[in-house]
């Protein structure tokens, strides 16, 4: 690989950047995202009659495919860690347990945030205190009301189900039977209802 896009493993880099024609990098940029080799050397400033054999000339040379296929990489990467993040984002909404937010009001009335989880700081979308004085002057005593409202569990759930396909028709005439105690299973092709002893056996 030509040194001159040689990249230290955290990065992309492009060095030196003297002695690379900018446009170079501007197309790899364009036909990393779009795959369109003609469009993508017009973009980076190629006159546009010359645009095509310009894109074939470049993807020619080594160092530039070596290029364009980290920045494939790395864009497949980010969308794969996006969409994990998504995931265990809607998950913390979808499973969260209440009661520990319960758990962690004070006798006041006051909530103590400190002792919350991370899946339970996720699923709260608002938080409001009130405080109010009651009593005499000399024997006023301070009340505090929290109020917590958290985001749609029963939409969280649904957008994961969607995900996993559990919401399809096969999936959820399968849950159907299992609630009957009835496994249907896909066997060598054919479905296939198995007995509890068999269950155990196709799982062992």
């Amino acid at each position: 690989m030509c040194e001159r896009f040689k990249r230290p493993s955290h990065a992309l880099t492009l060095e030196p950047l003297a002695v690379v024609d900018p446009r170079e990098i501007v197309f790899c940029h364009k036909y990393a995202a779009t795959g369109n080799q003609s469009q993508s050397a017009k973009d980076a400033g190629y006159t546009p009659s010359g645009a095509a054999s310009q894109a074939r000339r470049l993807l020619q040379r080594e160092d530039i495919q070596e290029y364009v296929r980290q920045l494939v990489e790395e864009k497949e990467q980010l969308k794969r860690v996006t969409a994990t993040q998504v995931i265990l984002e809607l998950a913390k909404v979808a499973f969260f347990d209440f009661a520990e937010m319960v758990d962690c009001l004070r006798d006041n009335g006051s909530l103590d945030e400190e002792n919350w989880s991370t899946e339970a700081r996720a699923a709260v979308s608002s938080i409001k205190v009130t405080r109010t004085y009651e009593g005499e002057e000399e024997d006023r005593q301070l009340k505090i009301a929290t109020e917590i409202k958290t985001w749609d569990r029963l939409r969280a759930l649904k957008m994961l189900g969607d995900h996993v396909g559990a919401f399809t028709d096969l999936n959820m005439a399968l849950a159907t039977l299992r609630t009957y105690g009835i496994e249907l299973v896909k066997m060598d092709g054919e479905w296939v209802v198995l007995r509890d002893g068999e269950r155990q056996a196709v799982n062992a």
